[in-house]
């Protein structure tokens, strides 16, 4: 009973033209798929699934629940919020990575199996990454519950590991494992984090071609610009505007404008990040609007979130928008290539100090 409740939720999280592909993908079903109505209602073909599935496994099937709730998120991976981790390694260490999916989960569960005796444990591939699902028991009579499942994103000769919240009890078990698994010594929270995981790797794995050098990575740059062959066509939002009666009294300002904005950010779209967060233990700058706050002269304590839909992009509109004075301080310019998005602002002396402690 307990696992055909843990099916209905799963198959909940689909919408219902995306129910036939996902199933199609699982294979659980067999030759029963073709049997199924997918024009009833979601409830009944998610009865239909069920006793199909009963049907061709009356013992239950070790990766099912699995493979199904790992496929589920893949369609729908932004209703979670994922951490990003980097893996280190020990000087002139080479790693120890896996590629292949069913190794990879074989070694895991060899790592895991030492720390807890009762878990589920599947892993998928997905675009080049491969996507882990750890759901571990409470007790050793327990069977581990849907709610419980750590959700991991690995890209294989990458140091980057993408996880959802684990559980206090668990977490520094689960970490460990991929540590030795993969070959490293050790493994660090960059305080990134976000619900895109396409955005989050292409932060932590391309930070060093962001912005302008996006066009680069992209391949977007014209290898031969001396020759004559066809212009590129102009897109609505490059197209001029025409009408006569508008009259640009800034246009040189504008121009200005767009072109450091567009040297900061680059032209294209920008990685998806929905809060952006800055933790504030500087002097107080404004007694202009705040004669009270002269005489303080301790540090003045604050946080400032940024928060949206693509909060990057939202911050490159309002220098275009003159909402934001251009150029933007490093701290808002530079967010795409620091790979992070929790952020400490401090004065430069106490920051200096604190570097200078952390190297001695």
């Amino acid at each position: 009973m307990m696992e055909r409740e843990i099916f209905r939720k799963i198959l909940g999280r689909l919408r219902k033209d995306e129910l036939r592909p996902v199933l199609q993908e699982w294979g659980h079903l067999g030759k029963r798929l073709h049997e199924i109505d997918f024009s009833h209602s979601k409830h009944s073909v998610h009865s239909y699934v069920v006793k199909g599935f009963m049907k061709n496994y009356p013992n239950g099937h070790p990766d099912a629940v699995g493979k199904l709730d790992l496929l589920c998120l893949q369609k729908h991976s932004a209703k979670r919020t994922w951490a990003v981790y980097h893996l280190k390694k020990e000087q002139d260490s080479p790693p120890n990575d896996v590629a292949d999916p069913k190794e990879f989960e074989q070694r895991l569960r060899r790592e895991l199996g030492v720390d807890f005796k009762k878990m589920e444990l599947c892993v998928l591939q997905h675009e080049k990454a491969l996507w882990v699902r750890i759901c571990i028991s409470k007790g050793s009579k327990t069977k581990p519950m849907l709610k419980n499942a750590t959700y991991c994103v690995h890209f294989p000769h990458t140091p980057v590991l993408i996880v959802t919240n684990m559980k206090a009890a668990t977490a520094e078990s689960i970490k460990q494992a991929f540590v030795n698994v993969l070959g490293y010594c050790d493994i660090q929270d960059i305080r990134l984090t976000g619900r895109c995981v396409k955005s989050l790797a292409q932060l932590s794995l391309n930070k060093y071609s962001q912005g302008s050098f996006s066009q680069y990575r992209l391949n977007q740059v014209d290898l031969q610009p001396l020759s004559h062959g066809k212009k590129r066509k102009r897109t609505e939002s490059e197209e001029s505007i025409t009408d006569p009666r508008i009259v640009f009294v800034n246009q040189k300002e504008k121009k200005q404008r767009l072109e450091i904005l567009n040297d900061t950010f680059g032209p294209n779209p920008q990685p998806t990040l929905e809060k952006i967060e800055y933790k504030l233990e500087t002097k107080f700058h404004g007694n202009h609007y705040a004669p009270g706050m002269r005489n303080q002269t301790g540090p003045f304590h604050c946080r400032v979130k940024f928060e949206g839909t693509s909060v990057i992009e939202g911050i490159k509109n309002l220098g275009k928008t003159e909402l934001a004075v251009v150029p933007l301080p490093d701290h808002l310019a530079k967010v795409h290539s620091l790979a992070k998005n929790h952020f400490v602002l401090q004065d430069k002396s106490k920051a200096n100090k604190s570097v200078q402690d952390s190297q001695t």
